[in-house]
């Protein structure tokens, strides 16, 4: 079982608010939450996330 706690929240609102997309942010705070790895396609998304860590471009991983 996956909570989401209110660090991860204020993490997700403290991102930069243009572009970003819901799901993939989403999906990155129950990987952080669950000591995981998100691995997405998005490289703008992971351009501004990757300094948070638990998250890899997909043609890297």
């Amino acid at each position: 079982m996956c909570l989401i706690t209110s660090a991860s929240i204020v993490w997700w609102v403290s991102l930069p608010r243009h572009q970003r997309h819901l799901f993939d942010t989403l999906y990155h705070v129950v990987a952080i939450e669950s000591n995981s790895l998100l691995v997405t396609a998005d490289e703008k998304y992971w351009q501004k996330v990757k300094v948070g860590g638990h998250t890899e471009l997909l043609r890297n991983f």
